[in-house]
């Protein structure tokens, strides 16, 4: 469904800072407040630390390296967690502290610190645990390892459920506003860069970090992650490269779909890939070892894209329509994917997803959704799960089969207001809107993503310079007076439109970069 925004103080935007009213309407579709449209245009410049967070940590960790302790960093399987892993281990080594690490299979282990590979830990000698992009809700293992005379570090960004058991405590929730949106990793940047032990390295994991966790868009997060793009795009991080045959610059919709889905897929499919690995790749800096492990994860990430497909194919036939959300537990999923296939099928339906397979005597799920309550309604329910986290919108949870009714029940009960239908938000633009110049300034506002979304547009127009079909009938470009393309590929034909003067279309604006020509674009959904 789509659903015009209103944009009724574009021009109070454009006046007041000075740019265009294309982009006055873009700012003004994101239903920002006076203070985050001022940051938007004038956004942080500098960091600024909290003493209060990160001196103790300072001082934990000068106090183990005195005293030589020994260092298990436990770490997680997504994409934040690995880099939030390789950002701890390059921490300790620039303060020559003795270190291990350690990321847990999903399928045998599942997510978060387990107490066998703590207490292995304690037994081989290690005197610090420091969680990284986990520890939250571990507070049973946490007390386990205190009372074992362990330093306790936590870093991690997850909803905190509880009061910790640790010795330190580093979360974007204890910072000042600007730093509240931060992922693990980019959390453990900044206490990189208050010990003044930062690179350039770094900086860019924790860019990679942010996009990979969707995390908003707001406050620090810009500053990082044009940052950390920049300096990507300076070659500065060859390992993350070499994944790709990449035309630089990359931005960051390159990052998101072309480089994280790589990282994440070795911890999906655990039974294919050792998520540690993917830690000393992005350690190594031998160029034949780097290639080396880019082909083995290009590997696995090939696998992971045909066997999510087929499974997505499997789970929709179970799909019943006249639910009001969708709940699909079936045996023998790759429980790996199953977060891929609830996103899939939260985009086709709009509908608040479930897909839970079997495995190891449990049930494990996946859940997506659209509204921002759904972690609040699980969090009700989390007395009956055996491991239960994630964020407002995506979550997991493992459960013992028989509860599996009772909690179908209990959504049915609860997911009743939901948000269920996929809405396309779109502005409404003027034909003297989209020039180059104006479309210039929009994009030289990037990174666009979470909560900083370029809508969707909606255009009528008549200054066509040019109409073609591209490489089929049903692939079409308008180019306008302006210069600017419109682009179809799902429309009635090259001929239909052949005598039409006069157009509508909502659409997606691109920015294009082909062979260092830049062109801007109208992608079509629906032409009127």
């Amino acid at each position: 469904m789509y659903r015009k925004i209103k944009t009724d103080n574009y021009q109070n935007i454009s006046q007041m800072y000075h740019v265009s009213e294309l982009l006055g309407k873009i700012v003004d579709s994101f239903g920002y407040s006076n203070d985050e449209i001022s940051s938007f245009f004038h956004p942080i410049e500098k960091f600024v630390l909290d003493e209060k967070v990160f001196q103790p940590l300072k001082e934990t960790l000068y106090r183990i390296k005195q005293d030589k302790k020994k260092v298990f960093i436990f770490g997680d399987y997504d994409c934040d967690g690995i880099c939030a892993t390789t950002i701890a281990v390059m921490m300790l080594k620039k303060l020559s502290i003795d270190y291990g690490f350690y990321i847990p299979d999903r399928i045998k282990e599942g997510y978060g610190l387990n107490s066998d590979r703590l207490q292995q830990s304690y037994q081989k000698g290690y005197q610090v645990l420091f969680t990284v992009d986990n520890g939250v809700s571990q507070n049973q293992q946490l007390r386990w390892a205190k009372e074992h005379q362990m330093t306790v570090i936590v870093c991690d960004h997850h909803k905190i459920s509880q009061k910790l058991d640790c010795d330190c405590f580093l979360h974007p929730d204890l910072l000042d506003s600007p730093y509240h949106n931060l992922s693990a990793a980019a959390t453990l940047y900044l206490l990189c860069k208050y010990l003044g032990v930062d690179d350039d390295k770094i900086k860019i994991l924790a860019m990679l970090s942010i996009l990979s966790d969707v995390m908003s868009l707001k406050g620090i997060n810009i500053k990082i992650v044009k940052e950390g793009l920049a300096l990507l795009n300076q070659k500065k991080y060859l390992n993350l490269l070499f994944l790709d045959k990449f035309e630089l610059p990359l931005n960051e919709d390159d990052v998101s779909f072309k480089i994280v889905p790589k990282i994440n897929s070795i911890g999906r499919l655990a039974d294919y890939g050792n998520a540690n690995r993917v830690v000393d790749f992005l350690l190594e800096e031998n160029e034949k070892n780097i290639v080396s492990y880019c082909n083995q994860i290009n590997y696995v990430n090939s696998l992971r894209i045909s066997m999510s497909q087929k499974q997505y194919q499997l789970v929709l036939k179970q799909v019943d329509t006249a639910d009001n959300f969708n709940f699909v537990f079936i045996n023998d999923l790759h429980e790996g994917l199953l977060g891929l296939i609830a996103n899939k099928l939260l985009s086709y339906s709009g509908k608040t997803s479930f897909v839970l397979t079997k495995s190891d005597n449990v049930v494990k799920c996946s859940a997506r959704s659209n509204d921002d309550s759904l972690m609040a309604i699980l969090l009700q329910y989390k007395d009956n799960f055996i491991h239960f986290g994630g964020h407002d919108k995506a979550c997991g949870f493992t459960i013992n089969e028989e509860c599996i009714e009772p909690l179908k029940q209990f959504l049915d009960n609860k997911l009743t207001d939901c948000i269920n239908e996929i809405i396309y938000p779109y502005i409404e633009l003027q034909e003297n809107d989209l020039t180059l110049k104006n479309c210039q300034e929009v994009f030289s506002y990037r990174p666009f993503g979470q909560d900083r979304k370029l809508p969707l547009v909606k255009l009528s127009f008549s200054n066509i310079k040019d109409y073609r079909k591209l490489k089929t009938d049903n692939q079409l470009k308008w180019t306008l007076d302006s210069s600017i393309e419109i682009i179809s590929f799902d429309n009635k034909g090259y001929d239909y439109y052949l005598d039409k003067d006069y157009l509508t279309v909502i659409g997606q604006l691109k920015e294009n970069r082909f062979r260092n020509k830049i062109s801007y674009q109208i992608i079509c959904n629906t032409i009127f």
